[in-house]
C-alpha cells in the first residue's frame, strides 16, 4: 500500500462508487480524472474510461476491474488499521472528493452517516477534531455546486481550525 493508492481510494470513498465489478470517480474537477488514471496505471496497469456527463460538466472515470474493486472494498474495512501516513492520504482523497474550504470551516458533505464516522474516526487517528452535523433532506450549495441528497439526510464533517488541522493540511499539500 502506498499513499497515492490510499488517495485515490479516498477520491472514490467521497466521490465514486464501487459496484463490486467497477470502480467510478464522478467529480467536476479534471485534474483528479487525471490523477486517478495515472496511479490505477502506474500501479494497477488498468486502463480508465473518462467522459462527460450528459448535460453537465462532471466527468466519469470508470474502471472495469473486478479485482480492483474487490482490493479497495477490502481496504475500506481496514483502513482504520493502517498507518498514520496512509490514513492522511486517504483523508486528502476524501477532501479533494468532496470537500470544502470556507473562511469559518474546513469540511466534507457525505451521504451517509456510516461514511461521516469513518471520516469522523479517521481525523481523530490524525490527532484532529472534527464533528458531525446532519442536514436534513434537500439541497445545498458548496463551493458553487448543488448537493442533493438521495436519502433522508446528508452530513457534513466538519474540521475545527486548529494548529493541527493546519499542520495536517500542509502534510496532505506535499503529497
Amino acid at each position: 500500500l502506498t499513499p497515492d493508492i490510499l488517495y485515490i481510494h479516498g477520491l472514490v470513498s467521497a466521490d465514486g462508487s464501487n459496484n463490486g465489478r467497477m470502480v467510478y470517480l464522478t467529480n467536476v474537477e479534471k485534474i483528479l480524472h487525471t490523477t486517478f488514471q495515472k496511479i490505477l496505471k502506474e500501479y494497477f496497469n488498468v486502463s480508465v474510461l473518462t467522459y462527460k456527463c450528459k448535460n453537465s460538466r462532471t466527468l466519469i472515470s470508470e474502471v472495469g476491474n473486478k479485482v480492483l474493486a474487490e482490493f479497495f472494498n477490502k481496504l475500506s474495512h481496514k483502513l482504520l488499521l493502517l498507518p498514520k501516513e496512509l490514513v492522511r492520504a486517504w483523508i486528502a482523497g476524501v477532501i479533494d472528493g468532496d470537500g470544502y474550504v470556507s473562511s469559518r470551516k474546513v469540511g466534507v458533505a457525505v451521504g451517509s452517516r456510516d461514511f461521516a464516522y469513518t471520516v469522523l474516526i479517521a481525523s481523530l487517528k490524525l490527532g484532529l477534531y472534527a464533528y458531525l452535523r446532519k442536514v436534513h433532506r434537500g439541497e445545498s450549495v458548496i463551493n458553487g455546486r448543488v448537493i442533493t441528497s438521495k436519502k433522508d439526510g446528508y452530513w457534513y464533517v466538519h474540521f475545527a481550525k486548529t494548529d493541527e488541522l493546519i499542520s495536517e493540511l500542509k502534510e496532505m499539500t506535499k503529497s
